[in-house]
């Protein structure tokens, strides 16, 4: 036995000294960059060690101060465990755009999407071949067809919001925004993405063979997805809590079964215009064929992105109007001004002329990226050219195996790019601006398939709500005597969340005269 352990120890000393050696060649590989010297890489659970956030949640709190403190658009990040690793984490607009023009130099590292292929393999979840295979499947559904449903739909939803639920009272207060949000691009993507209308005030008595209600399925599963994703199936029986998510898996997996052998059977309805069954019809007319797991997978990944994204998005921006009111009051003058002193409703073919609503998600998206940093791997040994404040150059070595991170959040705070970057400023986007500077919905071959989709029901949103209310941040007597900048910080704070979560907007609408 005494050797046994000898053998064991005089292993693990040669692992450490392995990995020890690994972590200082990559050092001096890199002329030691400035950056971050840490246990594990960046794509690991967040964590905070000594009271210093690290990880994307590093990203997310200090924006573009890394990179300032680094002196470069660009950081470095070596760990060695489990094994001595580089990342890059890049906030250099050329740089980003050279990584998502090269597809087979830099690839995405699919084995971190595994947890989101629940229902089979999606867009999100591929590389290479088999991703081109799903953007040929996919790519037909979102369309003008599809994006004048997701118009239509989102009127109806906000319209019944502030009848039925608010019942158009003179101030309605709600103590989170995302406690309306979330379930509106719930409903617009069960209306648009699987053509199964919700509404506010529904009967509660599931289909035949269910045990849930659609609605109930879908909101059930968008709530306790990270718990789904991360917790193994055997385990999945150990609660009431984990029962009732396991139950809204499988909900979900039968009714999206029970769509498929339906537009099965309806193909030539042409009258239906939701991605599920323009996704149908696309294969029924096309070459490109998919199984029921390829089908199940993508509408999965279309709920996901299509419902936490866009709520949190319109989330942070009622908080952002209502603590700038002179934006809120430009918003309204564009609608009056597009139809013709309030004479009409907005139609979806008002939306290109709606740009100041548009310009105030963008700079949410732009403040708040949705997605903090965005994964990338190098496949085979090259190099980068990045700028710093002064706009000088410098070339940073890329080996094969190095993760390259995608910094969203520092490149939206570069201030190379985006004068002021701390001010809220929507009238930025209505001139001149780079759009290699701004990739909240991704970049390249690889950017979002339903960046419309979005836009589109946050324009609705948006529009619907102030021109009948005004928003404000609700008023709280703990908080009575913070300054501006205490209730911005307070209001517009995050929590963890697969994306970028407010952690509570509290708002008060106040019915316009």
């Amino acid at each position: 036995m005494p050797s046994v352990a000898l053998v064991a120890s005089a292993l693990g000393v040669a692992y450490v000294v392995h990995m020890f050696l690994d972590y200082r060649r990559l050092l001096s590989r890199i002329g030691n960059f400035p950056g971050f010297r840490q246990l594990s890489h960046p794509l690991s659970l967040l964590q905070t060690i000594n009271d210093r956030a690290i990880g994307e949640d590093a990203l997310l709190v200090g924006k573009f101060k890394p990179l300032e403190e680094a002196g470069w658009d660009a950081i470095s990040w070596v760990n060695y465990f489990p094994k001595a690793q580089l990342t890059w984490i890049l906030a250099d607009p050329d740089a980003i755009k050279e990584v998502t023009s090269n597809r087979t130099r830099f690839v995405k590292p699919v084995e971190v999407y595994e947890s989101i292929c629940l229902y089979g393999s999606n867009i999100v979840a591929s590389e290479g071949e088999e991703w081109k295979r799903h953007r040929k499947i996919t790519a037909p559904a979102f369309s003008e067809r599809n994006n004048r449903l997701v118009w239509d739909e989102t009127v109806r939803i906000v319209d019944d919001l502030m009848n039925d639920i608010w019942q158009n009272a003179p101030t309605v207060t709600v103590n989170d925004a995302v406690d309306f949000t979330i379930p509106i691009a719930i409903f617009v993507i069960s209306a648009a993405g699987f053509g199964q209308r919700a509404t506010w005030l529904e009967n509660r008595t599931p289909s035949a063979g269910h045990k849930m209600t659609f609605k109930d399925a879908v909101h059930k599963l968008c709530a306790e997805l990270i718990t789904v994703m991360s917790t193994p199936k055997w385990a999945m029986g150990l609660s009431e809590k984990l029962r009732t998510a396991r139950l809204s898996v499988d909900e979900m997996q039968q009714y999206m079964t029970e769509m498929i052998e339906e537009r099965r059977y309806i193909h030539d309805d042409t009258s239906r215009s939701d991605l599920f069954s323009l996704l149908m019809g696309a294969l029924d007319d096309g070459d490109a064929k998919a199984t029921d797991r390829e089908l199940t997978g993508n509408i999965f990944i279309f709920l996901l992105a299509g419902h936490e994204t866009t709520a949190h998005t319109l989330a942070f921006a009622l908080a952002y109007l209502a603590l700038y009111p002179e934006a809120q009051d430009y918003l309204l003058r564009e609608i009056e001004s597009v139809t013709g002193g309030f004479q009409r409703e907005l139609t979806y073919d008002d939306i290109d002329s709606l740009a100041y609503t548009n310009a105030v998600v963008y700079e949410v998206l732009r403040m708040q990226p949705p997605v903090v940093a965005i994964p990338k791997r190098c496949t085979e040994d090259t190099s980068l050219g990045v700028s710093n404040q002064r706009g000088e150059r410098t070339t940073i070595p890329v080996p094969e195996g190095t993760i390259i991170m995608l910094d969203a959040m520092g490149l939206h705070y570069n201030p190379r790019h985006w004068a002021d970057p701390h001010a809220f400023k929507p009238e930025r986007f209505l001139g001149d601006w780079n759009r290699d500077a701004f990739i909240p919905f991704s970049t390249g071959a690889r950017a979002c398939i339903g960046r419309r989709f979005s836009e589109t029901e946050a324009a609705v949103v948006l529009t619907k709500i102030l021109t009948r209310y005004t928003v404000k941040i609700a008023d709280d007597p703990k908080f009575a005597h913070e300054t501006f900048q205490q209730r911005k910080e307070r209001v517009l704070a995050c929590k963890p969340g697969m994306t970028t979560t407010p952690a509570g907007i509290p708002l008060t609408f106040v019915r316009r005269g």
